[in-house]
């Protein structure tokens, strides 16, 4: 009898951690935090092209593809210098071994703290190699 009661106290020792880490792992997501003030409320944007592993035949797609973009979203009015900016969006194109990146962060200009960062996994067109499409969800 005094074997089975050390090996009996593992068991019931083993089913409580069990069940406590069943508990723990059912606790509910925090509430999301709120969005910067500044994305909200901002009226002008400077965009920005950030230093990028882009096509050499085409060095400047993202950046203009993401401008015109910008230009017939009319949510903000673009400006040419950062300074007359609420925010800077800095777009970059990374392209990697397997997948290439777009990377977009929404910097406020006054601080230099990047207020909302975004990463999006693209595939290079069929067409010609490197050069990926963008788009905006409205």
């Amino acid at each position: 009898m005094k074997k089975k009661l050390p090996l009996l106290g593992v068991a019931c020792a083993t089913l409580l951690l069990f069940f406590a880490a069943g508990f723990a792992e059912k606790t509910p997501d925090p509430p999301p935090g709120p969005v910067p003030m500044q994305v909200i409320n901002g009226k002008k944007a400077f965009i920005s092209y950030k230093e990028s592993d882009a096509d050499p035949g085409a060095p400047n797609l993202t950046y203009n593809e993401f401008y015109s973009l910008m230009k017939g979203w009319g949510r903000y009015e673009l400006t040419g210098a950062p300074a007359d900016a609420d925010l800077i969006f800095e777009i970059a194109y990374i392209s990697g071994i397997t997948d290439a990146q777009i990377r977009l962060s929404i910097v406020d200009p006054k601080t230099h703290v990047v207020l909302w960062p975004f990463v999006q996994h693209v595939q290079g067109s069929g067409r010609e190699k490197g050069r990926p499409r963008i788009s905006i969800r409205r």
